[in-house]
């Protein structure tokens, strides 16, 4: 249960990244821009914090600093705008 969070977590900072870049993406690229970014960005933020802390403490703590920064990058973005593919 606890890795279900993780991995909401991370999808969420995904999504806030993807919302921050604001690049206009057509609507099957988002959500497999925003599972890359979110996995590979909570992954780095997870191992550095683990380099920093006890194994115990740096995995809540990472869903903690994950959420505070998805909460800052959605509060200074808009949502991006979608494209249309070509020929119709």
């Amino acid at each position: 249960m606890i890795s279900l969070l993780y991995l909401v977590s991370a999808l969420i900072l995904g999504y806030s990244v993807t919302r921050q870049l604001g690049l206009k993406l057509l609507p099957f690229e988002k959500p497999a821009l925003t599972a890359i970014l979110g996995l590979v960005l909570w992954t780095w933020l997870a191992f550095v914090l683990s380099l920093l802390l006890p194994y115990s403490i740096s995995l809540p703590l990472t869903v903690v600093v994950a959420a505070g920064v998805s909460v800052v990058l959605w509060r200074r973005s808009r949502p991006p705008g979608t494209m249309t593919l070509p020929g119709g």
